[in-house]
């Protein structure tokens, strides 16, 4: 069968298997074994079938426990600074513009939204919710909500908060309902609009409220980080993605977490300086209407996003599941073993079903817990994740594998290559595979478990610094 042929025929395979494309990986299988492709080829079909491919499992019935302490945080854009620290979950469930309260339609769609993604969240876990842009859009008219030019707070101004409140109050009584844990209101943050942060002040007072009524915490930090010669926003506690810039910096970390000690939620002990564990920048469909990421940092936008370390990283290790994936695929009840996985972002975005058997080996333990929360989110108890520890090529000693395929990045690329080396020394590693920058072994001696010498290139110039030169090694 040609190449074209391949492709039309998983094309058609997926029209028939409809929604449920959980077999299709079953079905290609049989046209994979014994074919033989070109890397680019292969690539190919492996775009296509990540694309086609289920990338969630449904929800876990009993998701497992962390082995630390988590809250989950879920909401706009302004979540993502939280993922400076490890102690939360960053959910990004949608942009502001599309995850409101402000209308009866918008506000269903994000009741959808929150309550599709709290679905996949532990329960007892304490969870964060992050709303609040309405004011901000309500003054841009994004909904067309205020048509005039007025220049002063009005009364359809007000009114439009309080119901905008009775919204959040519906939607949090929904949430509550749904989990053990603590349920939490972030308020909303000042801009740099006066009009915008008058109706911000209401709208936290309606909000507060409610949540006084409803027996649910109110996370207030306004006092902390608003200039109070301007009423708007500190500009030292800003992100800088744009000028203007609405969305807290990691610079106002230490005050929510000050916040949270105030409300009993965490304990002095919490260090106010947690590490920043994520590595790539997770996305799932959970909901209609965008997909939910996973993402950590403030100061990158989608205008921006060239630039970023995380999105570069997300970007080549898909680009290495597209060589990958049909190379896994073709194999029966493959064994396969992901070395220096970060977060998990390479197991965890192996389709449900590609492998019999998939090992996980994160950095630590601290990005073991990364990894094993948004394994938890995504459904996939299939996936075996472990710390690296000094044990473990003793754990691992013998094991055979038909897939090996390990990571180095560029900010850790010596002690990256050196883990690798000692955990492939101890097993079978079959068919093995590095992903790494192009000139990787040229300035360095290269171990015998990886004397890969053939580069398929991933990256471009439009990705930063060295990430520009990634590919994938192999035999």
């Amino acid at each position: 069968m040609a190449d074209d042929d391949l492709l039309a025929t998983l094309r058609r395979l997926a029209a028939e298997a409809g929604a449920d494309r959980t077999s299709l990986l079953e079905v290609v299988r049989a046209h994979l074994q014994g074919r033989t492709l070109d890397l680019t080829a292969t690539a190919q079909l492996g775009k296509a079938l990540l694309a086609l491919c289920p990338r969630l499992s449904p929800p876990l019935a009993v998701p497992p426990r962390p082995g630390r302490r988590s809250i989950t945080v879920m909401g706009t854009s302004h979540v993502r600074f939280f993922g400076a620290h490890d102690l939360f979950l960053p959910l990004f469930i949608g942009m502001g513009p599309n995850t409101l309260c402000l209308t009866a339609d918008s506000h269903e769609v994000t009741r959808r939204k929150v309550l599709d993604n709290l679905a996949r969240v532990d329960p007892d876990a304490d969870l964060i919710l992050d709303l609040g842009a309405e004011p901000f859009y309500h003054v841009r008219n994004i909904l067309q909500t205020r048509p005039g030019q007025e220049t002063e707070v009005t009364g359809a101004d007000l009114a439009l908060m309080a119901a905008t409140a009775g919204r959040y109050r519906s939607l949090l009584a929904d949430m509550r309902d749904r989990l053990r844990g603590r349920l939490i209101l972030f308020n909303v943050l000042p801009t740099h609009d006066p009009i915008g942060n008058a109706l911000s002040l209401v709208l936290n007072e309606h909000a507060r409220a409610a949540c006084r009524d409803l027996g649910i915490d109110f996370l207030d930090i306004w006092p902390q980080v608003t200039d109070p010669a301007t009423g708007g926003m500190r500009r030292d506690l800003a992100a800088q993605a744009y000028n203007d810039d609405t969305h807290l910096s990691e610079q106002a970390m230490p005050i929510v977490l000050d916040a949270l000690r105030r409300l009993d939620v965490i304990d002095a002990p919490t260090a106010a300086d947690g590490i920043a564990v994520w590595r790539h920048v997770f996305g799932f469909p959970v909901s209609p209407g965008g997909d939910t990421r996973i993402w950590s940092e403030a100061d990158v936008i989608p205008a921006n996003a060239f630039r970023s370390e995380k999105v570069a990283a997300a970007f080549v290790a898909t680009g290495a599941l597209h060589v990958l994936l049909p190379i896994i695929a073709a194999l029966e009840d493959a064994r396969v073993l992901m070395l220096n996985v970060a977060d998990g972002f390479l197991p965890i975005a192996l389709p449900p079903g590609a492998a019999a058997q998939v090992i996980g080996v994160c950095g630590d333990a601290r990005a073991l817990h990364a990894a094993a929360r948004v394994a938890a989110f995504a459904g996939r108890d299939d996936i075996a994740l472990v710390a690296d520890a000094p044990d473990l090529p003793r754990r691992l000693a013998g094991r055979s594998f038909d897939v090996t395929v390990a990571s180095a990045y560029p900010a850790t690329l010596q002690d990256d290559l050196d883990r690798v080396a000692a955990l492939l020394s101890a097993v079978v590693p079959g068919r093995a595979f590095l992903l790494g920058p192009a000139d990787l072994f040229q300035s360095r001696p290269v171990p015998p478990p990886l004397a890969l010498r053939r580069f398929f290139p991933l990256g471009n110039r439009h990705l930063p610094g060295a990430w520009a030169g990634y590919g994938l090694f192999l035999a």
